[in-house]
């Protein structure tokens, strides 16, 4: 999966928006996690996407566990801070 640099690691901004994506290769969940008030600028650098497993962002945030089995071209919106 890919992950804005923002919202990895236990320091990181919480994720609020998360989309699917058909997956890249066998590897790739196809999930993208943002912290969600990234520009254009920012994602497009790709310094600040970070590819890592799906399983970080479960440790760090148990909520996402309801959104992983959702297929391909699903979108989710965390609508607070958490």
């Amino acid at each position: 999966m890919l992950a804005s640099d923002r919202a990895i690691g236990p320091a990181g901004d919480p994720v609020l928006l998360a989309y699917r994506e058909p997956a890249a290769n066998e590897q790739d969940s196809g999930w993208r996690f943002f912290h969600g008030d990234e520009d254009e600028e920012f994602t497009d650098d790709p310094q600040n996407i970070v590819l890592c497993p799906l399983s970080t962002f479960l440790e760090i945030d148990p909520v996402l566990r309801v959104i992983i089995n959702s297929p391909p071209g699903s979108a989710w919106e965390r609508p607070s801070r958490v």
